[in-house]
């Protein structure tokens, strides 16, 4: 008995100190109490529209960081919609060691193909990309293999995606690769509808999807800015939306990165 109360002390302690350390180093990363809360739910999101669009306060402190809060041009953004993931690895790894697998993930564009998000006006799944993948260029439309060989930092991507709600349409993917850090930024480059009406003019729909490599976690961090006709009721259907948009490409990534 004596025996188990010991080990199981042991494993407390250690345990303790585990979360204490995640604490520690999340708290220099994140605002306010946000790793606290992070910690608990293992997701955070922020949502604003026709508000102070240059504010990001789940932005963490991380390599290219700022490059997303610089991917917008012009006036601030009307809507804003910030979601920020920790996941827990199921073995630790060296800070930064997934870094190329995760990068190579991000470039995968043809196994989006098929993924399903939860529509809340539908109360149903479905299917978010009926097609997804890298064309030659924005005037030649040819589709060519993901560029999963290419070096990632730096690299330029134009992609054709075709979706339930915005039709196909094309966009460019920005790639950046750091030590710890792998990310994209990209934009729609032809304009998206909604049913028969143009919502979203070219370039006004930019998301940024940074993955930061903690060693035994990964932060993952969405950043979907956009300016949309102003219909009634538009921007609670684009909120909820891209909310779970964000939430089933995170899942996605997730499941290939788990393979």
């Amino acid at each position: 008995m004596r025996r188990l109360v010991l080990f199981l002390l042991i494993i407390g302690g250690i345990l303790t100190a585990e979360a204490q350390d995640i604490r520690s180093r999340l708290d220099v990363l994140l605002s306010g109490d946000y790793a606290e809360v992070l910690l608990r739910d293992g997701v955070l999101r922020k949502t604003s529209y026709r508000e102070d669009g240059t504010s990001l306060p789940l932005l963490p402190r991380i390599a290219l960081a700022e490059d997303a809060k610089k991917f917008w041009s012009g006036d601030p953004a009307p809507f804003v919609s910030e979601t920020l993931f920790l996941y827990k690895k199921s073995a630790a790894v060296p800070t930064g060691e997934d870094v190329p697998g995760i990068s190579v993930i991000l470039r995968s564009l043809s196994r989006l193909e098929g993924l399903e998000y939860y529509s809340n006006s539908r109360k149903t799944m479905r299917t978010l990309y009926k097609s997804s993948y890298a064309v030659e260029s924005e005037e030649n439309r040819t589709r060519i293999a993901d560029p999963v060989s290419a070096p990632a930092d730096g690299l330029s991507v134009v992609a054709i995606q075709e979706d339930l709600t915005f039709g196909e349409y094309a966009y460019r993917y920005d790639y950046r690769q750091t030590d710890d850090t792998a990310a994209f930024y990209s934009t729609n480059i032809d304009s998206l509808s909604y049913g028969f009406i143009r919502i979203i003019k070219p370039g006004n729909l930019r998301i940024a999807l940074l993955v930061h490599d903690l060693g035994d976690y990964l932060l993952v961090y969405n950043l979907t800015r956009a300016e949309f006709l102003a219909i009634p009721g538009m921007e609670k259907k684009l909120n909820a939306s891209f909310s779970s948009r964000a939430d089933a490409v995170y899942g996605w990534f997730i499941d290939e990165y788990q393979q």
